[in-house]
This record gives structure tokens, sequence and C-alpha cells, in this order.
């Protein structure tokens, strides 16, 4: 602030300054203007509403007192659409002021309007006719057609020979029949008659009857190429002659020389035959088996022979095994080169190969060399594994035999299929035989799900899920969502095995949602505990009760504004009071001024004492008349009942220039405390007022600290220079 030292001078003997303020006529604006509206009545139009229209000659302007807007004003009927025959027109009505479209209408199509019948065609005896009639509306194109019926006719019929006629073609042995026809439509008659002559027979295609002889032509027919009749000739050429292909060992050959063979005619009904001699037929001395098996002779120049019996068979005799025929003789042994004979030609068995050697003979000398091994069967063990179901007993075979389905064996949470073996394969060792299984897709498990207590932290089951699975798979359980609770990770059993024993429970568990209940005392007070204010309560828990621990001066609990029980979101309860009604009553003993009495509660406090303003003095507040205690405002510390007289304070005071602290040779004047504590409301001071009947009115009055001041009365008697020769001020003051 830049401070200056102003200096009047005093032209007039007499002065009296007085700082008025301007009084306006009407509305005054930041720059002093004063506006004077003028006022236009603007009417409501079907566009937009009424208003008052108030405008300043300098441009400024405002609106009110608006009224609703009128009805649209409709016009007469207007096409906008023509209708036509087939087509519906539109027409519709506008508002008169504003054009708007307020109404449309739809014009009902018109229909044709049909002309007389105009002949385009004339009928005949053969033809009809066409007639047509057309729309009469402008740009119509519509029209409806006819036909005339043919004209009436007489028939001629006559005979003509046109295939579209014919009743019936000529045959091999009769003519063509034509039905008579008009000669002037065509149309056919009823009457028939005959025109030209028989086909005759045709017999081109010979097929033989196959009936030809050894020694006889035989016959052909030929069928008539256009009618049924045949015709049989002889089939000259024909004859078969005899023909022996199957000759047939008579059986009749020696050891010595060969037989015959005859042979019957191939041909059907031939019984003649013809026998030739049968070339190599000469019978061979040898050596056969009757049931063993021969193979071919092996690189070491041995036959191989091989047969199988039951294990029950425990000794094999090649007697009645062995055929031999002619001259042939063979010895049993048990070596290779006949040394082992087995004089008896019968060998024991033991389980498994049995080997020994055949030498077949020729006139005692050795033809061939027979390795036969015989197999007495062994028996097997089947073993049924049931894979975890009912066991199975196992079965004991004997070698190429069946093993016998067994009874199907049951397993809990499964559904037996089958046996991984194929029954009608014989066995030929020891085996093991696995049962297939389908796990059952109905095997049940729980899924139960798990709520926090409200008292503790333990759990309580609040559902279960009865469920169904794939046995022996993994069941994962459905993480649910339950609002006011939170699904707890790492706890419990999220997922499992679905046991055939349907024993599986999955367990899944929640947290109680905790939620912040805030206690709003107003301006009550907890005496203890106040941690108690702010308490975190799980979802559908109660609150603690705190009613016991507060208080409020001037006031009792009555109840809390909401329930503290079953507590599902965040909240603020908030105190209801019973308030004690103080009343306090006021009487300004130095001006006289009136001051209305209040009733309050501590509801109200901080309350603000009634503010009085005097030119000459400062209110420093109230007090009661056995107390200079004053008071500005009553809060809730010092609520009660008064009775109050008012406490004003000096604006001025005189004071030693040079000791400011000093009650002896004043100086100047100076504001008081207590009027700069109230510059903002102090804005005029009548100074005449203040040192009138001062002993120091000549002193000068520095008016430091009062930046509100607006008005100076001075006394007329003194010089204004004198007052303001030391008042420091900023460029607001006036």
């Amino acid at each position: 602030m830049k401070n200056k030292k102003v200096f009047l001078s005093v032209l007039l003997s007499v002065m009296l300054v007085c700082f008025t303020a301007l009084v306006s006529c009407g509305k005054r604006d930041e720059s002093g203007h004063t506006h004077n509206y003028t006022q236009t009545v603007v009417a409501a139009t079907c566009t937009q509403r009424g208003y008052t229209l108030h405008k300043c000659s300098c441009g400024d302007e405002y609106k009110d007192e608006y009224t609703d807007q009128i009805a649209h004003t409709p016009s007469e009927w207007q096409i906008t659409v023509q209708a036509k025959c087939e087509t519906v027109g539109s027409r519709r009505k506008v508002c008169t002021v504003c054009g708007k479209e307020i109404e449309t209408e739809t014009i009902p199509s018109l229909g044709h309007t049909l002309g007389e019948w105009k002949t385009e065609k004339s009928p005949t005896e053969t033809e009809k006719g066409l007639k047509v009639r057309k729309c009469t509306r402008k740009d119509c194109e519509y029209y409806e057609e006819e036909d005339i019926p043919e004209l009436k006719h007489t028939h001629s019929f006559v005979e003509k020979a046109d295939e579209k006629y014919l009743k019936s073609a000529a045959t091999c042995v009769n003519k063509a029949v034509y039905y008579t026809s008009c000669s002037g439509c065509g149309e056919r008659g009823t009457e028939t008659f005959e025109y030209g002559a028989p086909l005759n027979h045709s017999f081109t295609r010979y097929a033989s009857n196959n009936n030809a002889t050894c020694t006889q032509d035989g016959t052909k027919t030929a069928k008539c190429d256009r009618c049924s009749e045949t015709d049989t000739i002889t089939d000259v050429g024909s004859k078969l002659g005899h023909e022996f292909t199957n000759y047939i060992p008579d059986n009749n050959a020696t050891y010595e020389k060969d037989g015959t063979k005859t042979a019957h005619c191939n041909h059907k009904g031939c019984t003649t035959t013809d026998t030739i001699a049968d070339e190599g037929s000469k019978l061979e001395s040898k050596m056969s088996f009757k049931t063993l098996t021969v193979g071919q002779k092996n690189i070491d120049g041995n036959i191989p022979v091989y047969g199988k019996v039951s294990n029950a068979q425990k000794t094999y005799s090649f007697i009645d095994e062995v055929l031999v025929a002619g001259n042939i003789q063979y010895i049993v042994s048990l070596d290779i080169y006949g040394i082992q004979q087995v004089v008896t030609k019968t060998i024991p068995l033991k389980e498994g190969d049995n080997v020994v050697y055949i030498t077949e003979q020729l006139n005692g000398n050795p033809k061939a060399v027979y390795e036969v091994t015989i197999r007495r069967r062994e028996i097997y063990t089947v073993i049924f594994n049931s894979q975890g179901g009912t066991a199975v007993e196992n079965q004991a075979i004997e070698e190429d035999s069946l093993a016998i389905q067994p009874v199907t064996p049951t397993k809990k949470g499964y559904t037996f299929n089958k046996w991984t073996f194929d029954f009608s394969t014989p066995i030929i060792e020891n085996i093991e035989i696995n049962a297939e299984w389908t796990a059952n897709v109905d095997t049940k498990y729980k899924v139960e799900y798990y709520f926090e207590n409200i008292e503790d932290t333990n759990y309580t089951l609040y559902e279960t899920n009865n469920l169904q699975g794939i046995t022996d798979t993994t069941a994962n359980a459905e993480i649910k969502k339950f609002e006011h609770f939170t699904y707890i990770e790492n706890k419990g059993n999220l997922s499992g095995n679905i046991s055939a024993n349907e024993d599986l429970v999955l367990k899944l568990y929640y947290s109680r949602n905790t939620y912040t209940v805030t206690f709003d005392l107003g301006k009550g007070e907890i005496k203890y505990n106040s941690n108690l204010l702010t308490q975190n309560i799980k979802y559908n828990g109660s609150a603690k009760d705190i009613s016991n621990i507060i208080f409020l001066k001037g006031a009792s609990f009555n109840s809390w504004d909401k329930s503290l029980d079953n507590i599902d979101k965040a909240t603020t309860i908030k105190a209801i009071w019973d308030y004690i009604t103080y009343h306090i009553t006021f009487n300004d003993t130095t001006f006289n001024n009136l001051v209305e009495s209040i009733d309050y509660t501590v509801e109200q406090t901080p309350l603000k004492l009634p503010e009085l303003k005097s030119y000459i003095k400062v209110l420093d507040g109230w007090r009661t008349e056995d107390s200079y205690i004053v008071y500005n405002e009553i809060t809730k510390n010092n609520l009660g009942d008064y009775d109050f007289i008012s406490s004003w304070e000096d604006i001025i005071k005189p004071i030693n220039y040079n000791k400011p602290n000093s009650y002896s040779g004043y100086t100047h004047w100076v504001l008081t405390d207590a009027a700069k504590e109230k510059c903002t409301e102090l804005n005029v001071i009548e100074l005449n007022k203040l040192i009138a009947k001062s002993s120091y009115r000549d002193l000068p009055l520095k008016l430091n600290g009062c930046q509100k001041l607006e008005a100076l009365i001075i006394p007329p008697n003194k010089r204004i220079e004198e007052y303001f020769k030391d008042w420091e001020y900023s460029n607001s003051y006036k």
C-alpha cells in the first residue's frame, strides 16, 4: 500500500464536509450507470413462448413473465399425393402461421372405371374370338379380356386315310382301319373304313432248337418280325458227333502192369462209351499215414511228419497209423539211424513234442526216413484279470482248446465292456485276459459351499450341490459368486478325482465381507474407546452399541437413526438427541437498542450473538450484570440461560505522540483496539460526537488500520488539516 499525506486548505470560515452516497433511481451497474428499462410484451406464438422484454437504452435487457405457446392454426386439407385407381393418395393440414405440418390423412384408391367392350378378334368355327374393355381414367393402362365363343359348325364326314384318324394299323393278315373325318373342321367321326393291303409274314431271325444229336441234324425256328407266328425248318449240318474227354480209371491196375480207363460221350442223351489204356497206372509199393500230416522233404533228406493228440493220451501206436502197400515194410526207432528200434511200434508220450524216426523199406532196402513229431497237448493256465472288478477264477485249458467266457464281473463306478480276447481263438500258451471297463458318467459327488460364521472365524455349510460325473476323472468345482461373500483361495479342495465309491466331496470356503460402520454423534462426544466410532462389521453382523458411553452437553441420547443389526453395506449411523432449550434476553443499557430475545439448543452452536452499531462506540460484546466476562457467541461449552446487557468501548482515545503508552501530555487521537477489531463494520465516525465533550478536542486523529472508513464527520469549529495532518491511508479511503 502506498502511503500519502493530504493537506486540505480551509477556504470558508464555516466548513462542513459531508460524504454522501448517491442514491440510484434504478438498478446501478458496476460502472455507476443507472438502468432505466422499458417494457415490451411479446405475445406467445405456436413456435415459442411469450414473455415481457425489459430493455435499457444502454443495451442491457432481460426477459421474464413467460407465457405458454399457443396452439397451431390448421389450414384446409392440401392434396400431397393424388389417389389413383390402384394406389392410395394423401393429404395434410399445415399451420397457417408457421407452416408446420400438423395432421396427415390417407386418401383411398379410386378403383377402375371400365368402358364398353370392344371386339379385338372375331370368332370362327375353329377359333375363339377376343373382346377387350379398358379403364377410362387418364394414365391408367388397366384392361380386361374375354373370349368370344367359336361359331357353330355342321360336320361333313368323308373317308380320308390320315395317320391321325388311324384306328388300327395293317397286320400280316388284315388291312389298316381308319375313322371317317369332317372335311370342314377335321373332327374325327365314329364310322370306320379299311384301306390298303395286309403286310404278310416276315421270317428273318432263325435260332437253333438245340435238338441235334451225335448222329442226326437238329431244327431251327424263326418268329415273324411283326406278329407271333413261327416257322421251323431243318438246321442242316448241325449233327454233333461223339466227344470223349472225361476218362475215369477202371481201378484194374496191378503192381505188375497198367490198368484201363473209360469215358462216356459228353453229349446229353448219348450212352456211347470209350475205354483205353490208363498209362502209368501200375500200382506203386509205398507207405502212407492215416491221420498224421506229411510235409516236404527237408534239407537233411528226411520227410517231416506231424500230429497232435490229447493231453489225456500217454502212449502212441503206429500200428494203425502207418499204412503200407505192395512190398513196403517200416521200422520205428528213437534215433535217425534205426539203432534204438521200438519193436512194439508204440511209444510213451510226455507233454509237448515227442520225436521218433520211421524208416520206409522196399524189399528190405531203405527207401525214405520220416522224422515224426507226436505232440501231446499241454495244459495252459488262463488268468482273468478283472482290473479291479470282482474276482474271476482262472481256467486250465488244454492246448488248441477254447477258453470258456466267464461270468461277467462287476466294478463299482464302471460298466463292463468286454474281455480283451477272442474266445473263438484256441489257447496255445499261458495267457492273461484283461477286462475292459467303461467309466460310468453318472457317478455321484458333492460340492459343498461354506460361509464364514458371524460370531467367530469358523465356517458353516451353506449349500450342497449333488452332481454326477465320469468315474476316475477330475471334477472341478464351480467358484460361485455369493453377494456379501468372497471366495478364499488355497482353502478347501477345488478339484478331485471322482471316486467309484462316490465319496468325493469338494469344499469351497467363503469369507464374509466386512463393512465400515461409522457413528456420527453430531456435536456429541464419546467418553472413552473412541476407536468404537468406526467399526468393521461382518455381513449380517451387529455393530457394538456405544450409546452408554456417549454424551452431549445440553442434550440426552434418544436413539440411533438406523438399526445396529444385519449390517450389509458401509453405513453411517447417526445419534438422535433430545435437546434442552435455553433462553437469552438482551438489554442495550447504553443506547437502548431493541434486541429480541432468542431460544436455542446446543444443535445451533456456535451461536453468534447480535452485533450493534454506533458512530461513537464499538460493541465489545454481551455480559451479565454480575460478571465482566464478555460473550460474542455461545458454544457448547457455555450453554445456559442468560440475561445479557451490552458492553461498549470507545472508538478513539488520546495518547502521547512520543509516548504511546503514557496517559499524560496527550498529543493526538488514535483508534482503540476494539475499534480496529471492528473496522470491517465501522464505516462512519462522527468526530464531533466523539471529541465534542473532550478536553482534548484540539488533538489530531490518526486513523491507522481502518480501511473500511467511508465518511468522517468533523465539527465545524476546527481546521480540517489539523485533524488529517498525520492520517495514513490507502487509495481506497474516501
